[in-house]
């Protein structure tokens, strides 16, 4: 079997997102998409899609990695929920991240943030 990967996913805002990753951090593919207040109605489609596209069978994922908001509450449950579902399911582990941490790390990597301060 191949190297495990991981299966990231942020229903925190009005658009989601999901993506599938490398444990080193290397982004394989990510889907976003305006989900308004509707992140139930597709989220499980799309992880699908994406799985399907890059020929990752569920047996391959290796985590589940969550943002855990700030944002809003429906989106944030349904996320929250279908990840530990997964993991659940897949006896893989799951991480929470705070959205606003992954946004300012992210931001910080990309060479947007010097040296801010509070």
């Amino acid at each position: 079997m191949s190297e495990p990967r991981l299966l990231a996913i942020d229903t925190s805002g009005t658009n989601a997102l999901v993506a599938i990753g490398e444990t080193d951090g290397t982004l394989i593919t990510e889907r976003r998409w305006p989900a308004g207040y509707r992140h139930g109605e597709e989220l499980l489609t799309r992880i699908d899609e994406m799985l399907t596209a890059t020929r990752t069978p569920l047996a391959q994922l290796g985590g589940i990695v969550v943002g855990t908001g700030p944002g809003a509450f429906t989106g944030l449950r349904v996320g929250l929920a279908t990840a530990k579902a997964l993991a659940r399911g897949l006896g893989v582990v799951i991480a929470g991240v705070p959205t606003s941490e992954a946004l300012l790390k992210a931001a910080s990597l990309a060479g947007v943030v010097e040296g801010t301060s509070a």
